[in-house]
């Protein structure tokens, strides 16, 4: 039997050799430790949408996903929403459904299965074994029904994790393990735009005026964007500090500074929407140009028109939300949700109009022409814009997993869809829902 004197010694010597192995590896910035640091930026860069995403209201009336308000009557137009592990689980043969069709009543109208295996053999993406997950953000719809989705992870590092194409029939066209995050968008020529991130040494120069960003993990997110082919190719990309700084813009990040012009943060940016120009958009303004880049910052609460070609900003706005998100031509201008700077009478989150010609903001939705409304308009983080015809947009709320339906020229609600788990009675989180016309395809659950 050892002596327990001897025990604590030889406890005592592993520990110190524990402290002095770690010591080493910070030193040399070597795995461990590496391991540690990145993840720990990744759990900074995204705490508050894990909070959100995991705090889920327990509703006390509802107990299954509901049409809560209908004003309009059905103009034959579907809606589209992405869903994830967990959702309707009746109209999959997996137990869950990626994405869904529904109309105006709520009824399932089509459905793509979802894999939950899809990303298990992630090669650049770190995982923690029986705790990651993955789940869908952004759509788009091919006439044919083929649908690309891109994916974050939950406890991955990093959060950003790729996009994919599925068929009609939810079968796996090809994926793409690219870090991308976020909403993308498609250009009139198919080529995607999509945000992705990278890691960079900390302290990070901002440009030769001695200004930098500073994490106290040692890293820095920078966000880039990715232009890939149709079939997910990667054909360009784009970092977003250094065209920020090549704009003459390390500005930005002032308001986060000491004085010694330090920004501490590992994600100094949050790149949360690239949005590309099309035709249609570019005839609402002189300014726009086909191709042009409309994108949205939450850390710097700035939104900015980049053309890719030349990486020069054509105009930025700053302050006219409060980690805003989803902004969108319309009109001439650009509508946008500002998460947090709305009242508090109306829930927190308003839309906003702001003009390409003058500074500021005005509010949309809820306005003084609105009514009372019968739920709070809010969510903390996330959320999407999708316009619709004439003056009517779907807006995702997503911490509390609604579907707003709003004419934005009477301040009318219309529709207001939210998704509760019938299992749970909990409100699930959702991230996308898009106006879809005109279906060309057969849709699997039409007759059922």
């Amino acid at each position: 039997m050892i002596h327990p004197r001897r025990q604590r010694m030889f406890v005592f010597g592993l520990c110190l050799c524990s402290c002095a192995i770690g010591m080493a590896t910070a030193h040399n910035d070597t795995f461990p430790y590496t391991l540690v640091r990145d993840a720990t930026t990744a759990a900074k860069a995204l705490v508050e949408v894990y909070t959100s995403s995991d705090a889920q209201l327990v509703d006390e009336e509802l107990t299954q996903p509901t049409v809560r308000h209908r004003a309009t009557q059905d103009d034959g137009s579907l809606i589209l929403v992405a869903g994830g592990i967990d959702f309707l689980p009746d109209q999959s043969r997996t137990g869950h459904t990626l994405a869904w069709l529904m109309d105006r009543s709520g009824t399932v109208k089509h459905a793509w299965e979802y894999d939950p295996h899809l990303w298990n053999d992630v090669e650049r993406v770190k995982t923690v074994p029986l705790k990651s997950s993955f789940y869908p953000v952004g759509l788009h719809l091919e006439a044919d029904g083929d649908l690309l989705v891109n994916f974050q992870g939950k406890d991955t590092w990093p959060y950003g994790v790729g996009i994919a194409k599925f068929d009609r029939n939810s079968q796996l066209l090809w994926k793409r393990e690219l870090f991308n995050h976020h909403w993308f968008s498609v250009g009139d020529d198919g080529r995607i735009f999509i945000p992705s991130m990278r890691l960079v040494d900390s302290p990070y120069a901002l440009g030769p005026s001695g200004a930098e960003v500073r994490s106290d993990d040692g890293k820095v997110v920078d966000d880039t964007i990715m232009i890939l082919s149709p079939e997910g190719e990667l054909l360009n990309e784009i970092s977003i500090l250094e065209c920020l700084i090549e704009n003459g813009l390390a500005g930005l990040f002032q308001g986060a500074t000491d004085e010694n012009l330090h920004a501490f943060t590992s994600d100094p940016v949050h790149l949360n929407d690239v949005r590309v120009v099309t035709a249609n958009d570019a005839a609402q303004h002189g300014l726009l140009t086909v191709g042009d880049l409309l994108i949205s910052f939450r850390s710097l609460n700035a939104i900015g028109l980049l053309d890719p070609a030349t990486r020069q900003f054509k105009w930025l706005a700053t302050g006219v939300g409060l980690r805003q998100h989803s902004p969108r031509v319309h009109d001439g201008g650009i509508l946008l949700l500002d998460n947090r700077g709305g009242t508090p009478e109306t829930g927190g989150s308003q839309l906003v109009r702001v003009e390409f010609d003058r500074p500021g903001a005005a509010a949309v939705f809820p306005s003084s022409r609105s009514k009372p409304l019968e739920h709070p308009f809010y969510t903390q983080v996330a959320g999407h814009i999708d316009l619709g015809p004439g003056s009517t947009s779907l807006v995702t709320l997503t911490a509390p997993g609604e579907i707003w339906e709003v004419d934005l020229s009477s301040g009318e609600v219309l529709w207001d869809y939210v998704y509760v788990d019938p299992r749970t009675h909990a409100h699930k989180p959702l991230y996308t829902a898009k106006y879809v016309h005109d279906v060309a395809f057969p849709l699997n659950l039409e007759q059922k």
